[in-house]
């Protein structure tokens, strides 16, 4: 069920601007179709749209619709050469807490302040499109000053000089960061770096993936062992 941002909820509520616009034009909503809305502490309801007009749409409440209860996964990506937008929009749409830009020893892209704003709106776009909790875009920050930050959550980095120890084995935890290196991989002073604080080094298979396909591939198979435990 698409799902739209509001500043609060009530038994009616106007939505106007960019929402009001995405439902009539984008989506091309009708009289009495029926939608989620969310407002910013995480209280979603079930609305029915009960008029239009060229720039706002009333929606009428229906029932509380009980809060999302996402599992709290960190998504920690070195920032690859093609960029973070589809990334993001993945991993949003399939489900995380907080999307985490990383700069790494062999990263060659540093973003401007705009492009991280660009995230926010993706992110959003995919909370909205899909229904998921829109994820907290952290700021960009190296791979060492994260992981002084980390405390009290398992770690779990792919690494591609790993052949022993596969994600799919790995007992999670409620409190999960995944992290994923750029081209190339991670360094062996970053390798070291992330097994001194207890990060867990995996394998997703013998063959070398690219960043974005590495990131969904181990949110996919995390997503799906926690929704099957």
């Amino acid at each position: 069920m698409r799902q739209i941002k509001v500043k609060s909820i009530s038994q009616q509520i106007e939505i106007t601007g960019n929402e009001a616009k995405h439902l009539i034009y984008s989506l091309r909503s009708k009289f009495g179709e029926k939608i989620a809305v969310i407002d910013p502490f995480g209280k979603r309801a079930l609305m029915e749209l009960v008029n239009f007009t060229k720039d706002k749409v009333i929606a009428q409440m229906i029932k509380i619709l009980p809060s999302r209860q996402e599992e709290t996964i960190t998504l920690a990506v070195a920032i690859p050469k093609r960029g973070l937008d589809e990334i993001i929009r993945q991993a949003t749409e399939i489900g995380i807490l907080a999307f985490q830009p990383l700069i790494t020893n062999r990263s060659i892209v540093k973003p401007s302040e705009s492009k991280q704003e660009r995230w926010k709106r993706i992110a959003g776009e995919a909370a909205q499109q899909s229904g998921a909790t829109e994820p907290i875009i952290k700021p960009v920050i190296t791979l060492e000053e994260f992981i002084n930050q980390v405390t009290n959550q398992t770690i779990i980095f792919c690494n591609e000089n790993e052949h022993q120890r596969k994600l799919s084995n790995i007992e999670l935890t409620d409190d999960l960061t995944i992290v994923i290196g750029c081209e190339g991989g991670f360094s062996e002073h970053e390798i070291k770096l992330m097994e001194n604080v207890g990060a867990i080094s995996v394998t997703l298979g013998e063959n070398i993936l690219r960043v974005d396909t590495a990131a969904i591939l181990a949110l996919s198979m995390i997503k799906f062992k926690q929704e099957n435990l």
